[in-house]
């Protein structure tokens, strides 16, 4: 046995430090160059009459690569050799949509200058306006309008630039498209009218002039928006006083289901907020995800609007179409303020979202410690369970939030509380590699040796996945090193299989019987 052992550990140490072959280049093709921005072999590449339009298996080219890669000089070498610049890789995605979604200014600039085109289309729909304001690329997005840009280009879920960029709170591309749309009325496919216009641009005299003589309050541009809408989106108050008192409807829809509050509340236009709900405008309207303005608000972190539609009486637990709730957006995204205005006005602590996650469970998973301790100190669940029985403690111990572990552990939170799978905190703390986690729960006398729904203990996982600091704290605190999971093997055995040399190294210093482990034979160290 103990020689099979030893072959094992031999051959795991002569595996280590493989030879590593070197040559005076490193791969010669134009996509590796590409992919590494390797100016000079690139240079050599294109001297040497390459095809620079070869795609790999994703359908990228040398461009697509640079550009996504913001590599600049590689990308104007490219553009002065003729690469082509609208050539598509699998997802639909051309060199410019690439720089754009990936925020690389300045490969944006240079594509636009070669004359790209820039409202070609992905796949997934949006040209690289849409993915630039998509991910808040302020600059890049910027540089498109100027380049003119279509500002109304939809994806395959009718959002415009605009609307994915108030969706995901790109609030800074969000001001720049509207002032863009604003100074661009008078195409003749605009559905934007006199009114409209004088709403955007907050010329109340004009627009009260308007409502006098009958204007239509209710037409909608082509992103579904009224004139009340747009004064609030613009944040003049004078005209959106006007439409309310004109009787101009509060509740009316944009696309994406947006109500004037709604939008108010996305855009944080502070004292429109406080217009629409003094004019008693839906506050429990839902948007198309079935959020609320309460839940933009929470979710953004609008104390003051969160305050006001709590004084107006709003449901605090209304859920969206993933069943998130205000609370559940405020603790998730770390809102501390507005979790503890919520909490004060009894928002439901445990409602679960889309996998069961409570208010205190997502919070714990983020590593926002003040939330944590709002909702412990509110009473919330902390034995509650996600849809795989997972507590806040091992969401916690899972992505190695130790202050929060540590305020669960204060608050009486079970340490050896269970998932589905039979996976304690410090089994996820020790399979993740999240050796601080497991030493505070080690310390706190959590189950060193409890197991999993495979037999495996602590020890064995962190053997087999080679997590040496986890190994080496495990040992110290005198874990089981005999365990064996439902495979008889155990951690030795497994270090051995598995070819990880540092652990198998601590193992096998420790002084302990490995005679009575059965059937070698049937062990992969044969």
């Amino acid at each position: 046995m103990l020689i099979r052992l030893m072959v094992a550990y031999n051959n795991a140490l002569e595996e280590e430090d493989p030879e590593i072959v070197t040559s005076g280049f490193p791969k010669s093709s134009l996509l590796d160059a590409a992919k590494n921005g390797e100016i000079e072999r690139l240079r050599q590449l294109i001297d040497n009459k390459v095809d620079l339009d070869a795609v790999d298996q994703d359908g990228e080219t040398a461009l697509i690569k640079c550009a996504r890669g913001g590599e600049i000089a590689c990308v104007q070498l490219l553009i002065d050799a003729k690469a082509q610049l609208e050539v598509k890789d699998k997802r639909g995605y051309t060199a410019l949509i690439w720089a754009a979604r990936t925020g690389k200014t300045t490969c944006v600039q240079l594509l636009v200058d070669a004359k790209a085109d820039v409202d070609v289309k992905s796949d997934e729909g949006g040209n690289a306006l849409f993915w630039a304001a998509l991910w808040g690329n302020t600059a890049c997005a910027q540089l498109l309008i100027d380049a003119k840009a279509e500002l109304d280009i939809e994806d395959g879920e009718g959002g415009t630039a605009l609307v994915v960029a108030v969706d995901n709170g790109n609030f800074e591309c969000a001001q720049l498209l509207m002032a863009a749309k604003s100074a661009n009325t008078t195409s003749n496919c605009d559905k934007t009218t006199p009114l409209m216009k004088a709403s955007i641009k907050g010329d109340a005299v004009s627009a009260r002039q308007l409502i006098d003589n009958k204007a239509d309050l209710e037409g909608k541009n082509n992103d579904g928006q009224t004139a009340l809408m747009l004064a609030v989106l613009h944040d003049n108050v004078d005209c959106a006083q006007l439409l309310v008192d004109a009787k101009a409807d509060l509740d009316v829809r944009s696309k994406k289901s947006f109500t004037a509050l709604i939008w108010a509340a996305t855009m944080r236009k502070t004292s429109c907020v406080k217009l629409l709900v003094d004019a008693n405008a839906n506050i429990d309207a839902k948007d198309e995800s079935g959020k609320t303005a309460l839940m933009w608000a929470a979710r953004d972190g609008n104390t003051e609007y969160v305050q006001l539609l709590i004084t107006a009486r709003v449901d605090l637990d209304a859920k969206a179409e993933n069943e998130d709730t205000a609370l559940i957006l405020a603790a998730r995204n770390g809102r501390k303020d507005c979790v503890q205005l919520l909490v004060d006005a009894k928002a439901d602590l445990e409602l679960k979202a889309l996998f069961y996650e409570t208010a205190l469970i997502l919070a714990a998973a983020n590593g926002h410690t003040e939330c944590v301790q709002l909702l412990i100190n509110a009473a919330a669940d902390i034995g509650a369970g996600d849809l795989w029985s997972q507590t806040a403690l091992i969401r916690a111990a899972d992505a190695g939030k130790l202050a929060c572990c540590q305020l669960l552990v204060t608050a009486k939170a079970n340490l050896n509380a269970k998932t589905n799978k039979s996976v304690t905190a410090l089994i996820e703390a020790v399979k993740r590699g999240r050796t601080n986690c497991a030493q505070f729960l080690i310390d706190a006398k959590a189950d060193i040796d409890a197991k999993d729904a495979e037999g495996c203990s602590a020890l064995v996982l962190a053997a087999r996945e080679g997590k040496t600091d986890c190994v080496e704290l495990l040992l110290t605190a005198k874990a089981d090193i005999c365990a064996k999971n439902y495979e008889c093997r155990n951690a030795l055995m497994l270090a051995a299989a598995e070819g990880h040399l540092p652990c198998l190294r601590l193992l096998l210093t420790v002084q302990t019987d490995f005679l009575s482990e059965p059937d070698w034979d049937s062990t992969p160290l044969i």
